[in-house]
């Protein structure tokens, strides 16, 4: 593979917007006054216009499946550990991964092969449309994380869901309560390792070049007590029991990737249906997908439809510890019933 360019992302990962940055906001093909969310926002936005057939991403809180939703493109977030880090910088290590980001399910496969070093299989696309042993099962958690969603999100889980019901995929409700907190709890896990990883930014100096966001992370990660980190710790564990108990039951999970779809660049509030709205310092991009990442799991983001203003809409597919091959052949079934194909962001004039 030829590396061919770097893209912009938050600054040291720090963030899911993608609006911090030396280099400046990333802006979203789709819609250049909205955000392409992040971190690996760039990755998504030059995937989206068409201007690389795929890219790399990294995925600590989200950082893959975001932008992946907001821009429209297939994301996916591997298990904790199939991808090595070598030479990836850091920002929490125990939540840490890395990730194939492509316009198609079959060049997103292709791609996770490649960074695994295994024999890519061809043509990509049949193999992941072989028939299973037995129909695959989806759960949909309900709530899952968050008691509300933007009108439109929930509309695509129940497009997919329809979708996949369709192409012979047994698809259910499940309970999703329990993670509420997930948050928080990321919040606890991933400031302290953040500074632990980068001591070098406990100098005045070196803070000084960094964005006050940022800093601010590190000073939450600094002030944490070993209290707080053992309670993270044992929490962490009961998130996955969650998942496990669930993944028990079904091959996948299916939730929205995202609380809403991308928003203004300068939009403090989201409107996720009359008289209910959401402070976006509150309940940020990564709000639903960081839960994943506390467990370690794989998950896809897969771009299942439009909103009413035409902007990308995503929906994820959550496996078991290995699973990615799992995820991507019902993402795969998803891209097939559906007739899904790839659509490229107009480029500016």
């Amino acid at each position: 593979m030829v590396i061919v360019g770097k893209t912009n992302q938050h600054e040291l990962a720090a963030g899911g917007t993608n609006l911090v940055s030396a280099c400046g906001p990333t802006r979203n093909p789709w819609a250049p006054a909205r955000m392409t969310g992040g971190s690996s926002g760039g990755s998504a936005s030059v995937v989206a216009s068409g201007t690389v057939p795929w890219s790399l991403g990294t995925d600590t809180g989200g950082s893959i499946r975001i932008p992946s939703s907001f821009c429209g493109i297939v994301g996916l977030k591997p298990t904790n550990g199939a991808l090595p880090l070598n030479g990836v910088m850091p920002l929490a290590p125990s939540l840490d991964t890395a990730g194939p980001m492509a316009a198609t399910v079959a060049d997103t496969w292709l791609l996770f092969e490649v960074l695994a070093g295994r024999d890519a299989r061809h043509p990509v696309r049949d193999w992941l449309l072989r028939r299973p042993d037995r129909p695959f099962r989806v759960g949909i958690p309900e709530p899952y994380v968050a008691e509300v969603v933007h009108e439109e999100m929930a509309v695509a889980v129940v497009e997919a869901a329809t979708v996949l019901v369709n192409a012979g995929v047994e698809v259910d409700p499940m309970d999703g309560h329990g993670l509420d907190d997930a948050r928080t709890l990321w919040n606890a896990v991933c400031f302290p390792e953040f500074v632990d990883a980068h001591p070098a930014l406990q100098h005045p100096s070196a803070r000084a070049k960094v964005a006050p966001s940022v800093v601010a992370w590190l000073d939450r990660g600094a002030a944490a007590t070993e209290a707080e980190r053992e309670w993270a710790g044992i929490r962490r564990m009961e998130f996955e029991r969650w998942f496990r108990e669930r993944l028990a039951l079904v091959d996948a999970l299916l939730v929205p990737t995202t609380p809403y779809p991308a928003p203004l660049v300068e939009q403090e509030f989201v409107e996720l249906a009359p008289d209910v709205a959401v402070d976006i310092a509150t309940v940020g991009p990564g709000f639903m997908t960081c839960a994943v990442n506390l467990a370690g799991l794989p998950a896809i983001s897969i771009p299942v439809s439009r909103t009413g203003d035409d902007l990308p809409v995503g929906v994820s597919l959550i496996g078991r510890a290995g699973g990615e091959e799992t995820i991507a052949r019902i993402a795969a079934r998803w891209e097939a019933a559906s007739g899904y194909g790839p659509r490229r962001a107009p480029l500016p004039g």
